[in-house]
């Protein structure tokens, strides 16, 4: 199914959550639930119980139904991720008002002698 929605090279909405829905249900079928904690950053964002982890069945469900659109989801919405807030943050506590790509924000941040570690140590 990954292969058929990775084709065109565009993981639209739908293939991405139809790609999480199938490896919530492969995890399911396996007799374990995810703690879904809901869309943030336009990611999923769950748990996986120790005991899926430790049988290979989480490394199993991911792989074949998720692992792919989930990569070339999160790389396609870098823009509006955790990351890009917390540097958007950082550089606006700073007085720099940030620009919209992560892209014009890590050049910001080099322009301006900061680095991504200082944000995280200075953001909440």
């Amino acid at each position: 199914m990954q292969e058929a929605a990775l084709a065109d090279g565009v993981v639209t909405h739908d293939d991405y959550e139809s790609g999480y829905r199938r490896y919530v249900g492969c995890l399911s079928a396996a007799g374990y639930a995810i703690i879904d904690s809901g869309v943030q950053y336009d990611v999923h964002s769950f748990g996986v119980p120790a005991e899926a982890v430790v049988s290979g069945d989480d490394d199993r469900c991911y792989t074949s139904e998720f692992k792919n659109l989930d990569i070339e989801w999160q790389i396609s919405h870098e823009d509006s991720s955790k990351t890009a807030k917390l540097i958007a943050d950082c550089l606006s506590a700073s007085g720099i008002a940030p620009l919209t790509t992560m892209d014009e924000m890590n050049r910001q941040l080099n322009e301006n002698d900061m680095t991504f570690d200082q944000c995280a140590q200075t953001t909440p």
